[in-house]
């Protein structure tokens, strides 16, 4: 978290206490022990966390009572948000809590006339706070932008003059209209001038709406040009939203997208200190509590004469060298150095259209079925099988040919996966025939191979063997669910001809193979889907 950030967080919290202790005045102002005053104060709290659980999301009136939640105060600047509206009402509502607590707290004074310049101090506030509502700027200080579209695209929508107006067919509480103003509408407001957004459902639930064939559906008027979609990404509504307003998508701006923090370790050495290292020093430790020598020199003579050190460390070399084994380091496919636009250099696609992609500054490998046609191989496909397979290169070719309709690409690295775990990221973007994602192992000279893949179509889980020019299914598992435009977990784990298949963490596939596995891996895919793949690593294990 940057300094920026955890000072916003910082001054959301400092204004909430302010809040809360301005309340606590003017209770403590019109109570008579501090007993009541604490049950007055405590009770407005609770009672905006009441109005935070019940009503947030609810259209019409009930969403702007919603926001006087304190909750809400701090939620902006948890997210990374400063807004000078909010910080501009908070100020407000101290003061006046404050004006209150000064107007009631001298005695002698009449109760009228009280009335009378408390009335003054709402009707002040309540114009100080229709004031600060109007002021639009806000500040995303976070260090990934996440509050914001990419910078490219920001300056692209602020220099749109027209107006754009915005219909959402949903109601408020369903995800889909959660998910757009999280990552569409919220971020239009705070970059475009003149936007305009209506949740045209009104007061109708999700389940009245079911069966109102607009439902689902967001209108987009800009100017005097309209279009209509269903997509709640980015990355389909803003080239909606420059084709209206006739305009190219801005090219990305690298230097400014968030890097991250592309820090890779090694959890081995961990293992081997928590596993042997730190019990021997524990023990030595021990030893020498137990036995103090008369200086350092005859502790280290002792140390290494005394025959139950030996034994010990004895004992710890054999522990290590058991383990050592097991803590090999993972294989992973690492993007960052690959070129957006062309084929990856660490993976060698043989079916379909693989390449590079950059999504929000971040490089994911892609198939793209939509270029997809039956029978087609990569390009430049007998090189890449001679470099795989040497002279057997024209036998790999022919089964080639014959799995043509499923696109994979095949890992570098990897000569011979027998046993270990392998694992990949993927999301489903689209595809009418499939949207499907496999990892592929057990891939042989003769082109025949295994895969255990996912469909976000059909959310099933499948291992898949290829032999012979032959597709066959081994073991099915049904009602996985695998949401489209989602990201999903995918592991593969083998043990000698014992398989294994996981997604998004849990356990779905169980199948022993009669042989054990032995061949090279990758990544797998089917017909027109257009997926995208990150993270794809292999830790080999005896």
């Amino acid at each position: 978290m940057s300094p920026a950030e955890i000072a916003t967080l910082f001054s959301g919290h400092l204004l909430y206490g302010l809040l809360i202790g301005a309340v606590a005045l003017f209770a403590a102002s019109i109570t008579e022990s501090s007993a009541t005053a604490a049950i007055v104060a405590l009770a407005f709290t609770i009672g905006s966390w009441v109005l935070d659980f019940t009503i947030a999301g609810r259209p019409g009136w009930l969403e702007w009572f919603a926001h006087l939640s304190l909750t809400q105060v701090i939620r902006t600047f948890e997210q990374g948000l400063l807004s000078v509206s909010l910080v501009a009402g908070v100020v407000v509502a101290v003061c006046a809590f404050a004006a209150l607590a000064t107007v009631w707290l001298p005695p002698g004074i009449a109760v009228r006339q009280k009335l009378m310049r408390s009335a003054l101090c709402v009707a002040a506030a309540a114009v100080a706070l229709l004031a600060v509502t109007q002021i639009k700027a806000s500040i995303d200080v976070t260090e990934d932008r996440r509050n914001s579209f990419p910078l490219a695209d920001a300056r692209q929508l602020a220099g749109l003059a027209e107006p754009l107006a915005i219909s959402v067919h949903l109601a408020a509480e369903d995800p889909r209209y959660i998910d757009l103003q999280r990552n569409v509408l919220a971020k239009l407001e705070r970059v475009m001038p003149r936007v305009s957004i209506r949740l045209a459902s009104g007061r109708q639930s999700f389940a009245s709406s079911a069966g109102d064939e607009a439902y689902g559906e967001i209108e987009y008027r800009y100017g005097s040009r309209s279009d209509t979609g269903r997509s709640t990404s980015p990355r389909e509504i803003l080239p909606l939203i420059y084709g209206l307003a006739g305009v190219s998508p801005p090219a990305p701006i690298s230097s400014a997208e968030f890097p991250g923090y592309p820090l890779v370790t090694d959890g081995a050495f961990a293992l081997l200190w928590f596993l042997a290292v730190l019990p021997i020093l524990i023990v030595l430790a021990w030893w020498r509590s137990r036995r103090l020598p008369s200086n350092n020199q005859t502790f280290l003579r002792e140390v290494v004469m005394n025959s139950s050190t030996k034994t010990l460390l004895i004992i710890a070399v054999s522990v290590v060298a058991v383990l050592l084994p097991a803590f090999a380091a993972p294989i992973k496919v690492d993007l960052t150095n690959e070129t957006a636009g062309a084929e990856p250099k660490g993976l060698v696609p043989v079916v379909g259209v693989w390449r590079i992609e950059n999504d929000g500054g971040k490089k994911l490998l892609a198939v793209d079925g939509r270029q997809w046609k039956e029978g087609q191989s990569s390009a430049g496909i007998a090189d890449k099988a001679r470099a795989l397979y040497g002279e057997r290169y024209a036998e790999f070719l022919d089964r080639v040919q014959a799995y043509a309709y499923y696109p994979y690409v095949v890992a570098k690295d990897v000569e011979d996966f027998k046993n270990g775990e392998i694992t990949v990221r993927f999301e489903g973007l689209s595809g009418r025939i499939d949207q499907g994602a496999g990892i592929l192992f057990n891939l042989k000279p003769n082109g025949d191979y295994l895969t255990i893949r996912a469909n976000c179509l059909e959310n099933n889980l499948v291992l898949w063997k290829f032999e012979k020019g032959r597709r066959s299914s081994v073991e099915w598992v049904r009602n996985t669910p695998t949401a489209s435009r989602q990201w999903h977990d995918l592991k593969v784990r083998v043990a000698g001809n014992k398989v294994e298949g996981y997604l998004d963490g849990k356990l779905y596939l169980q199948h022993t193979l009669p042989q054990p596995v032995s061949g090279k891996i990758g990544l797998w895919s089917k017909a027109d889907s257009y997926m995208h793949f990150d993270d794809f690593a292999v830790v080999a294990s005896e």
